[in-house]
């Protein structure tokens, strides 16, 4: 386990090197190195991985303490070997060291039902194709977690966007590679979609296909 300095950070960073913050993603949300990427120790690890990371980019972890090693052999075991170190003191000796932060705004399913009727914002499903075609809430468009990166960047910062997924973890993580690419008019909420669902928030369902007028039981 390489535990590196903040100034050995800095200069990984300066390098090329990205963050990867493993933090839940309630901790995470709250205050984040800038630029970091957030993967969170969740099932779905591999998952937002395999979406943004490739073998070559050198790595530098934040995690919990006494987490170091865990989250480091995970990654590994991943296939995104390229662990330059971890962020020893993690994000509170970066604060202490006045590194620059971040922040990104969640809003609990209260706020979004209010927000939803009140407020114009671009309103992004970031579920799987399949699952937003059965249904979602009315008015979102659909952008898939491994679609993410390479789409972000055609759309405008002007705006602002709302994010939900199956999870918070799923909306945290796409919130990170928004504030990457410069996005800073961003709102996540903080529960997954079949919580959304129970609510009065609108829902657009798949209608059913009207039978084949021509059918016969001959």
């Amino acid at each position: 386990m390489n535990l590196i300095s903040i100034d050995e950070t800095k200069s990984l960073i300066a390098e090329g090197a990205w963050v990867i913050d493993s933090r839940p993603s309630s901790i995470f949300v709250q205050g984040l190195i800038a630029q970091s990427v957030h993967i969170p120790d969740s099932d779905a690890f591999l998952e937002y991985g395999e979406a943004v990371l490739e073998s070559d980019i050198k790595l530098v972890l934040v995690t919990e303490p006494d987490q170091e090693e865990i989250i480091a052999r995970k990654f590994i075991k991943t296939g995104f070997a390229n662990v330059a170190g971890i962020v020893k003191g993690g994000f509170g000796a970066w604060v202490e060291a006045d590194g620059l932060i971040d922040i990104i705004i969640d809003i609990s399913l209260e706020e979004f039902a209010l927000d939803f009727q009140f407020d114009e914002f671009y309103l992004i499903d970031l579920r799987p194709e399949e699952d937003y075609e059965q249904e979602h809430v009315e008015h979102a468009e659909n952008i898939t977690l491994p679609d993410l990166e390479e789409t972000i960047p055609d759309l405008s910062p002007d705006m602002t966007y709302y994010l939900y997924g199956r999870s918070f973890e799923d909306a945290a993580f796409a919130a990170s590679l928004f504030k990457r690419g410069g996005f800073h008019k961003l709102r996540v909420v903080n529960e997954g979609y079949d919580a959304i669902k129970a609510t009065e928030i609108p829902i657009v369902k798949k209608k059913k296909e009207k039978p084949d007028s021509k059918f016969s039981d001959n």
